[in-house]
């Protein structure tokens, strides 16, 4: 349900964005350049480059996980059922 509500709320803001254009050419020059509509400041190189590499990251960890995880948990569960018990013997 969280999923549905986070992807409706998304298709909406992308939708509003493309239907005005004035808000199109505004969001994608910060993107871009980094320059803050309405104000002369604009973001410098370096933190906006951080930002984005952080967001792929997170973004991708966030899909990833579920994977990985999964990945980890039938190599282990398969590397305890293919090994032979270890037995011990006396040696005198």
């Amino acid at each position: 349900m969280r999923k549905k509500a986070v992807i409706v709320a998304t298709v909406v803001v992308v939708l509003v964005v493309l239907s005005r254009p004035e808000l199109t050419n505004v969001l994608i020059m910060f993107l871009l350049t980094g320059a803050i509509p309405g104000t002369p400041f604009s973001v410098p190189f370096w933190l906006m480059m951080a930002v984005y590499c952080s967001v792929i990251a997170l973004t991708l960890t966030w899909y990833l996980e579920p994977f990985i995880s999964a990945a980890n948990q039938s190599r282990v569960t398969h590397a305890r059922k293919s090994r032979m018990p270890r037995r011990r013997y006396s040696h005198s």
